[in-house]
């Protein structure tokens, strides 16, 4: 990142770090935000300053007292065969070189696991304990960092929760979520919990334009559809198919709904079902964010850049803001959120997205 790092930092992540350097370090602590959010440039600020090694690799963060949890691709128990963190260590610290604002799907394609089959088992548990009894060497804290604790499974989470009722002197445990609510209660309760807002608009569009020399209305884009997470701006940069993919299935949602056409309804459903589970959820989360860009568009805020980015991919984006009923949109949004619960439960997908296209043609 060419960029100062200051971009990320707010009044809020300040007063965390000053907090550090008074010496007011709680020994547990989650720290929240979306995926793609800022808590991951947060937290290496915070590790840098508390083991004052001005070296400190930016965003791989090798030192010999910062320690990784996170999910791998094993399955769980305590055996000699199953893989932990460590074994992936190399690939994680190259992971977050590469992704300062690290997605979850990107981590379970660079190591080519299913993200299902991703958690943190029992073993992992247990080396936090192993990893805590060693002596610091730098006389300084030791420090676990645990990326997304959600996924530690229920003998993980409780083998951990001893830990952190039990500290040792001069250890922190910091959790990096994307869900506290999935936070095994017991554990959220010993914890200090820190939550992340997105990014202010101005502020990530102004980043990106610096960080990937782009033009104002692309860097505009990025930061609508992202919602304020960088991560997820970087994302649709660097995998161009994905935006294309996305920003064609909502055009053509949008000029089928418009014409109540159920018959092609019917094929833009079958099309969009053949998409992986976690693809269809993240195609609701770019729906939710163009509908806020067509609402800005509706109310004359014309640097609400939406569709814009593909010359092919006819949409007009003013046309259709004006055929909006905005008194009507809450229901879209809280439907398309409804849509993403029902596909994480495993309901038929073509049944979930067929009844949001029905919702759909309501708005206009």
């Amino acid at each position: 990142m060419k960029n100062n790092i200051s971009f990320f930092e707010t009044p809020y992540s300040q007063n965390w770090l000053k907090s550090a350097s008074l010496g007011r370090i709680p020994h547990a602590q989650i720290l929240s935000s979306n995926s793609g959010g800022v808590a991951w440039m947060n937290t290496r600020l915070y590790v840098k300053q508390l083991l004052c090694d001005p070296d400190l690799k930016e965003f791989g963060l090798a030192h010999p007292d910062l320690h990784f949890i996170f999910p791998t691709a094993s399955g769980d128990g305590e055996g000699s065969s199953v893989k932990t963190s460590d074994d992936y260590l190399v690939e994680f610290r190259d992971f977050l070189d590469e992704n300062p604002f690290p997605l979850f799907k990107n981590w379970a394609s660079k190591i080519s696991a299913n993200k299902k089959s991703l958690i943190i088992g029992v073993k992992e548990a247990s080396n936090v304990l192993e990893k805590l009894a060693l002596k610091s060497h730098s006389g300084k804290y030791k420090i676990i960092i645990i990326w997304l604790p959600e996924k530690l499974n229920n003998s993980a989470a409780n083998r951990l929760l001893k830990t952190i009722e039990e500290p040792q002197d001069k250890t922190l445990i910091l959790l990096i979520t994307e869900n506290v609510s999935k936070i095994l209660p017991t554990i959220k309760s010993r914890c200090q919990v820190l939550s992340f807002s997105p990014m202010e608009h101005g502020v990530l569009s102004k980043w990106i334009k610096g960080e990937y020399n782009l033009s104002n209305e692309r860097s505009e884009m990025l930061a609508s559809l992202s919602e304020g997470q960088p991560g997820v701006a970087i994302n649709y940069l660097k995998n161009d198919e994905e935006l294309r993919l996305f920003s064609e299935t909502f055009a053509s949602s949008m000029r089928i709904s418009f014409k109540k056409d159920f018959t092609e309804l019917n094929n833009w459903v079958e099309k969009l079902s053949l998409l992986g589970r976690d693809q269809i959820i993240d195609y609701f989360f770019f729906s939710s964010s163009l509908f806020s860009v067509l609402v800005k568009h509706k109310f004359g805020d014309n640097n609400a850049i939406a569709l814009d980015w593909f010359d092919d991919i006819y949409f007009k984006t003013e046309s259709f803001a004006k055929l909006l009923e905005t008194n009507k949109l809450s229901f879209v949004l809280s439907s398309l959120d409804s849509a993403k619960l029902d596909i994480q439960r495993n309901l038929n997908a073509k049944i979930v997205l067929f009844d949001m296209g029905v919702k759909l043609m309501s708005i206009f």
